[in-house]
């Protein structure tokens, strides 16, 4: 197996895994790009919209966007924070009712797309994985 082979499988993987993920949330009107934004939130709010941004790689104008839609479901919203200039984004009660449900079915969703995989052999992956973003990203 060659490193070539190691990007084929993960784009092979990546589209499916992707419209799948999509298909879960589509009972929330989420898709896996906002799923990650309110994921963010839950872990490390109130952010601004720059540090949603930059933590998910994607330009301010694209995060703005499905922050919006966000806040259009309700999910999230926008508070004035210390400078004026800059909103502070934070879930909302219901964005984080809707967190614990769709983190609770993710998680049982995602169970059976690792079934076969040993607990050593997911560490392996995650590792690999977290040290091809690192060389991608440095």
């Amino acid at each position: 197996m060659s490193h070539r082979d190691v990007f084929t499988n993960y784009l092979l993987l990546y589209r499916p895994l992707i419209n799948a993920l999509n298909n879960q949330l589509a009972n929330y009107g989420l898709f896996s790009s906002q799923w990650g934004i309110i994921r963010l939130l839950k872990e490390a709010a109130p952010l601004t919209f720059q540090e949603i941004a930059k933590a998910i790689h994607i330009e301010k104008p694209s995060a703005s966007n499905l922050i919006h839609k966000l806040i259009a479901l309700g999910y999230v919203e926008a508070i004035e924070g210390s400078d004026k200039r800059a909103k502070l984004v934070q879930l909302t009660a219901m964005g984080k009712k809707v967190h614990g449900e769709i983190d609770k079915t993710i998680n049982e969703w995602s169970v059976s797309i690792v079934k076969g995989i040993s607990e050593d052999e997911q560490v392996i992956v995650t590792r690999a994985l977290n040290t091809m973003k690192k060389n991608l990203l440095e």
